[in-house]
């Protein structure tokens, strides 16, 4: 259904900037499509794994409809440095949009083929000595996909022809690189991509609703008002509850947590979070692992706390939890910053740091589905099923951190912000890393581009493009 209304709107990456049709569909249709879409999952608190499946179909499906009009029609034009200037502008604005939206993998990912077929025919390709930089630059292109880019490619008037021997150079690298490397993962070398993504849908095992609730939610007794008054259903607080919306789930342990403290657990939830102060002696690390994301009505990315690293210095303190939003360290703020900039705060902290915290701030944000954040008082009811097939578990959004068992380039990994062993990857390598094109991070923003993406040829009205 979202994948017809797309279609329906594709025409608008090649709106003609300098022609004002009001006929053809507009780049605000296709962000307005997107939008509603994210928009409905929010507001139903699907998974977060499951929402970045179904985005990255999307985007698959915009990829394919536009490169496949590039290597199929060479009698269009759109192979010329004006066209792909203009689709490279109107992508622009679907990565700025999933960006916001915490999708930038999963948009890197599943857009790269024709992200790189517009770097491809804007960037130098007139002499032997830009070979390496074409092969390295578009490694993501085989052989076939080269040879009708190149060779379908418009020379302006005033603009260098494409030398046959380049062409045939740029092919035989890719034979030996991209298409030995598509082989060997099973996958057919052909000139146009594929209509459907080819990756199995996989129902994450946690990150739902019910695991993260607790206690009554926030408009829940006014939802039920209505309800209660024409006496379809009454809502009693149990003062004794746990707080806990699984307890009755099939092999929950309701007596441990009975025997929890569960005083506070019985009060409803607060307006804002309780604002705390945790000072950590470090050894190795803190043993945090974080997230940059943007809750509902917020201004500024906040910085949240994934999962604490058992054993390390805020496991030994026990005061922080999985959704945790970390507001300064050591003073400095670490609101509205990225998780990059705030990792690199966190990392150059000395022996013993600061934290000013508030608790759970996820929930209270309308970030607990995007957190990592499994039940954190009771085991999940699957982990204890004993037979069965369990369900793939899901790393909330460190969704490309799967595992280190394959190498494709196809597979982009990105992993979170891990304070113990702190990394950092070229922008080059984030898409050579491991299988999990169904998969993203919300947390990483502002990557370098790769280099040998510049424009180079900028003719006639080509000037006021940015490609």
């Amino acid at each position: 259904c979202l994948q017809s209304e797309l279609n329906n709107y594709m025409p608008a990456f090649l709106d003609d900037p300098e022609e004002n049709n009001s006929q053809i569909p507009k780049i605000d249709d296709v962000l307005h499509t997107l939008t509603g879409a994210m928009s409905l999952l929010r507001r139903c608190r699907v998974n977060a794994a499951l929402t970045i499946q179904l985005f990255s179909q999307l985007f698959h499906f915009i990829n394919m409809w536009l490169f496949n009009r590039l290597v199929t029609d060479p009698d269009s034009g759109l192979c010329s440095h004006y066209w792909v200037a203009i689709i490279r502008q109107q992508l622009g604005h679907i990565e700025a949009w999933a960006e916001k939206q915490g999708l930038e993998l999963a948009a890197d990912c599943h857009l790269s083929r024709i992200v790189q077929a517009t770097t491809l025919l804007t960037m130098d390709k007139y002499s032997p000595e830009d070979i390496p930089n074409i092969n390295s630059t578009c490694f993501k292109l085989n052989s076939l996909q080269l040879h009708a880019l190149l060779q379908n490619y418009h020379c302006a008037p005033d603009e260098p022809f494409i030398p046959p021997e380049l062409i045939e150079n740029v092919v035989a690298v890719a034979e030996n690189t991209a298409d030995e490397l598509a082989r060997s993962d099973g996958r057919e070398v052909q000139l146009e991509e594929d209509p459907d993504l080819q990756l199995p849908f996989l129902l994450p095992e946690d990150g739902y609703s019910c695991d993260v609730v607790r206690n009554i939610p926030n408009g829940l007794q006014e939802f039920l008002d209505p309800l209660c008054q024409r006496a379809f259903c009454r809502l009693t607080p149990h003062p004794r509850s746990p707080g806990t919306w699984t307890i009755y789930f099939e092999g929950a342990d309701y007596e441990s947590h009975l025997l929890q403290d569960n005083a506070d657990l019985a009060q409803p939830l607060r307006k804002e979070p309780e604002i705390i102060t945790v000072t950590l002696k470090k050894q190795n690390g803190m043993g945090l692992s974080i997230v940059a994301a943007k809750g509902a009505g917020q201004d500024k990315l906040g910085i949240y706390v994934k999962s604490v690293v058992k054993g390390g210095a805020a496991d030994v303190d026990g005061r922080l939890a999985a959704g945790d939003q970390l507001l300064s360290v050591d003073g400095r703020s670490l609101v509205g910053l990225s998780q990059e900039r705030a990792a690199e705060l966190m990392t150059r902290t000395g022996s013993v740091v600061t934290l000013e915290v508030a608790k759970q701030g996820a929930i209270y944000h309308g970030l607990a589905t995007l957190l990592n954040q499994p039940s954190p008082m009771m085991q999940r009811v699957s982990d204890r099923r004993g037979s069965g097939k369990p369900r793939p578990k899901s790393e909330g959004f460190e969704l490309y951190n799967n595992s280190a068992q394959n190498g494709s380039p196809e597979s982009p990994q990105l992993p979170w912000t891990e304070y113990n062993e702190p990394k950092k990857l070229p922008g080059d390598d984030r898409l050579l890393k491991n299988r999990a094109d169904h998969r993203s991070s919300p947390n990483v923003a502002n990557q370098p581009p790769s280099p040998g993406t510049k424009k180079v040829y900028s003719g006639g009205t080509t000037n006021k493009i940015t490609s």
